[in-house]
């Protein structure tokens, strides 16, 4: 009886994955565009950067997008997947303006723990506030949240990356 029971569960899960998997992505994508919103207000859209991510930003950057005034660039957002304490990462939207400061970070899902390192996270949580208006030159000095130091060392190792991918953009011309 098992033996039918397994595969027919399997069977049923995978369905229920097909059928959810584009919703799930479809969902994932507009928390992307309400934050990106959220951090750069006088942008009328984010275009996507055609622009060869290198190996090493790769494993973190997923996407770069130019937020746009009209024709006018007013800053890029980076897609960021950070290592934290919980196993998912912790998925942001990093915002840096033309001029080299950041808009701020904005975190679309985390699997970080309850409580600690999910509360460091949260609009009040006492991290990410620190990181607006940071010049890149400065997000070194942002300070650990105490209790959330893996997290917190995950989301700065996040923004590091943007910032990196940033400057090597544009070193090769590909952001203004």
């Amino acid at each position: 009886t098992l033996m039918a029971i397994v595969p027919a569960v399997v069977l049923a899960l995978s369905a229920v994955n097909a059928l959810t998997s584009g919703l799930i992505a479809e969902r994932e994508a507009e928390k992307g565009r309400v934050a990106r919103q959220a951090l750069i207000p006088d942008a009328d859209g984010f275009d996507p950067v055609d622009f060869a991510i290198p190996e090493t930003e790769a494993k973190t950057i997923t996407a770069v997008y130019a937020a746009k005034s009209g024709e006018k660039i007013l800053g890029y957002c980076f897609d960021v997947t950070a290592t934290g304490f919980g196993s998912d990462g912790i998925s942001m939207i990093v915002a840096i303006s033309r001029e080299g400061n950041l808009y701020g970070v904005r975190v679309i899902s985390n699997s970080e723990t309850p409580g600690i390192g999910a509360a460091a996270l949260e609009e009040d949580g006492g991290l990410l506030g620190q990181y607006v208006g940071v010049s890149v030159l400065s997000v070194d000095n942002v300070a650990a949240v105490s209790g959330a130091t893996i997290t917190s060392k995950g989301v700065a190792a996040g923004v590091k990356s943007a910032v990196n991918l940033l400057d090597q953009m544009m070193r090769e011309g590909a952001a203004e």
